[in-house]
């Protein structure tokens, strides 16, 4: 039992940090960690039934969440970084609806997130960013009332997937010798 909710859509601001390490003028090394709020929301494809055979009417909004991962990337210009990253994935999942009394619970859940993107240096110490994430995030390692039936937002099976897609600016705040041409 549980409740898998594919999110649809909405808008996210927020901020990251991070650190990169050339390791060759091709290779690079780094992690970062990010946060946003979010509008986003959508409803639940149900995997349970209810002893009388009908359905749980859901709905679920994402109002924040962050990440902390990896990323290795190749320059393929100097200022052209591609990069694949991944790691952990933290939200507040709040869901409305349900059964047998249960309306509203909200929880801070966990999982995992990956993708990729694009960096251009577009002048020294500033780049611009594009870049894509599937995350899925889920309940905690409990099963309400002993029997598995994904009533509670903490249950192991309650899951929270999405696509972002995000554009952003960064200042890179170069802690060697200024180099004469914007780099990574």
């Amino acid at each position: 039992g549980g409740v898998t909710n594919n999110i649809s859509g909405g808008i996210i601001r927020g901020g990251q940090v991070g650190y990169n390490y050339q390791i060759t003028p091709m290779f690079l090394v780094g992690a970062e960690a990010d946060f946003q709020g979010t509008s986003m929301g959508g409803g639940a494809q149900q995997s349970w039934l209810l002893y009388n055979g009908m359905g749980v009417n859901q709905s679920t909004s994402i109002p924040w969440f962050g990440s902390v991962r990896g990323r290795l990337g190749v320059t393929i210009m100097p200022t052209l970084l591609v990069y694949a990253t991944g790691g952990f994935a933290y939200g507040d999942a709040q869901r409305n609806g349900g059964a047998i009394g249960w309306n509203y619970n909200s929880a801070t859940q966990t999982g995992w997130t990956a993708g990729g993107g694009a960096e251009w240096m577009f002048m020294p110490n500033w780049s611009a960013k594009a870049e894509y994430l599937y995350t899925d995030l889920s309940g905690g390692n409990m099963n309400e009332y002993g029997w598995n039936a994904g009533v509670g937002l903490n249950n192991v099976n309650n899951h929270s997937r999405w696509n972002t897609v995000r554009a952003g600016v960064n200042y890179h705040f170069n802690l060697g010798p200024t180099p004469s041409m914007p780099a990574f």
